[in-house]
């Protein structure tokens, strides 16, 4: 699932009832974060230790990010956010 698809905070609600979340990496359960401050987000929870580093991005970073994805997806291309790369076990 890509946050950066358009979902409305009310849609996101819902879905974070009614389903869980996993890291594709670690395969830990995740928390579907959706605030009024941040961009919505998954998180791992704290006692998560997941192999792949991250560091907490800021909303600039992040709706740079997004922006950049929903400019790529309107040029008809396909893009993914953070996809992990198992062959190099790092997310670009």
């Amino acid at each position: 699932m890509c946050l950066a698809d358009g979902y409305k905070a009310e849609d996101l609600k819902r879905l974070r009832k009614r389903h869980a979340f996993y890291c594709p990496v670690c395969r830990c359960e995740l928390d579907l974060k959706i605030g009024s401050v941040k961009l919505p987000h998954f998180a791992h929870k704290p006692d998560a230790a997941c192999p792949v580093p991250h560091e907490p991005e800021s909303p600039y970073h992040l709706k740079g990010k997004r922006l950049l994805y929903e400019w790529l997806g309107r040029q008809g291309l396909r893009p993914v956010l953070e996809p992990y790369l198992q062959e190099i076990r790092q997310r670009p």
